[in-house]
């Protein structure tokens, strides 16, 4: 996990600065209690790409966290799939290659993920919010995808 400090840097710029735009992260879902690795990792990313730290290590910084967040999405550490949504969510804001390189490591690609995932869990149906426990957080999430989609 990243250093206390740096997570609570990384949630203060999320929800001073991105929680307007994209509100998929609770702050109860930041608990250092019980800390969902994936979750903390891509908060921590999306901190390091908004932070405007001196020096040319910002971007190696932020591609390391990327990586973790991969690397975890792929490896299925996570079990909440609301969590692993969220997660997709805030790794589809790196965009680190011009929009016309094609590959896997895009913020197109992961908006698509998060698209097909929001539709293997039924999201897109207004009965699938009636049994679900955290409802409102799950619309939110749907409709920040269908923003960035858009």
């Amino acid at each position: 996990l990243p250093s206390n400090i740096a997570m609570e840097a990384s949630a203060d710029i999320y929800f001073k600065h991105l929680y307007h735009r994209i509100p998929i992260v609770d702050p109860s879902d930041l608990d250092p209690e019980s800390p969902s690795v994936l979750l903390f990792q891509a908060v921590a990313l999306v901190g390091s790409v908004l932070r405007h730290p001196r020096g040319t290590s910002s971007l190696a910084t932020s591609e390391q966290f990327y990586v973790k967040v991969k690397a975890l999405l792929n490896h299925g550490g996570e079990k909440d799939p609301l969590t692993r949504l969220k997660a997709v969510c805030l790794i589809s804001l790196w965009h680190t290659k011009p929009p016309l390189d094609l590959n896997f490591d895009s913020g197109w690609y992961w908006i698509g993920v998060s698209v097909r995932q929001l539709f293997q869990m039924g999201l897109h149906r207004e009965s699938s919010y009636q049994t679900l426990l955290h409802a409102s957080t799950a619309r939110r999430i749907a409709w920040s995808i269908y923003v960035s989609v858009t």
